[in-house]
């Protein structure tokens, strides 16, 4: 990957970069935010974290393979150990007893592909926001399997 000095990203325009990254790789999520300080462009076939009123929702991919006969068993395991993350992350911010997986390990056929998709979902609690939701869970565990940051104040 090339080397992007720092200034040369500061002076990026994000809508632009968004625009030619969707002409290149058109993906069914994406995003800008461009705040003060920081500018973030993303484009994934994952579901990272929706909302719809109280309910927050996220779809995270473990699991990649040409056909569905292609996913291995540690795929399947990966997927549960994700899973497993974000039902904890988003306990962070939701009602008790809201979370829950409607669906587990289901294979979603793309173009060429086939991906293990799971959807974990929850009811934000009272005062809670999306907001939240996202600081509980950035950066985002469910796309890298974030390792956890020893001594952070995130995680004691």
């Amino acid at each position: 990957m090339p080397h992007l000095d720092r200034a040369r990203a500061r002076d990026a325009d994000p809508l632009a970069l968004a625009s030619r990254l969707a002409a290149g790789n058109p993906a069914p999520y994406a995003a800008v935010i461009d705040v003060p300080g920081l500018s973030v462009v993303s484009a994934s076939p994952e579901l990272y974290l929706s909302r719809d009123g109280d309910v927050v929702e996220s779809r995270p991919i473990k699991g990649t393979g040409a056909t569905a006969a292609d996913l291995l068993d540690k795929d399947y395991a990966e997927n549960v150990m994700i899973v497993d993350l974000v039902r904890n992350d988003l306990g962070r911010v939701a009602a008790v007893g809201s979370v829950e997986v409607p669906s587990l390990c289901a294979v979603e056929e793309h173009p060429g592909l086939v991906h293990l998709v799971s959807t974990v979902r929850a009811r934000l609690a009272p005062g809670a926001g999306l907001a939240g939701a996202v600081r509980g869970d950035f950066p985002a565990r469910i796309c890298h399997g974030r390792a956890e940051i020893v001594g952070s104040a995130h995680h004691q």
